[in-house]
């Protein structure tokens, strides 16, 4: 079940937003002989506000997106 809302931005960027909080992460599409999208979960350190993320938000966040890319049958492992 998805709880966060996942909302990007082009070719470079992610806004993920669960409750009033938001998270911006750093991303980047790849291309070779396949297109690959590349998420920088671990340069994340703090949501907007400041509070700072646990492993365990950082597990759940990157489930989410990866719930939300498969809803939109995009696989990312």
């Amino acid at each position: 079940m998805l709880f966060g809302k996942v909302k990007f931005l082009g070719r470079s960027g992610i806004i993920y937003s669960e409750g009033k909080r938001n998270l911006s992460l750093l991303s980047e599409m790849l291309a070779g002989d396949d297109f690959d999208l590349v998420i920088y979960l671990s340069r994340a350190s703090h949501w907007e506000d400041g509070t700072p993320l646990s492993a365990e938000d950082k597990a759940r966040i990157q489930a989410n997106i990866a719930e939300e890319l498969k809803s939109s049958r995009i696989d990312w492992n």
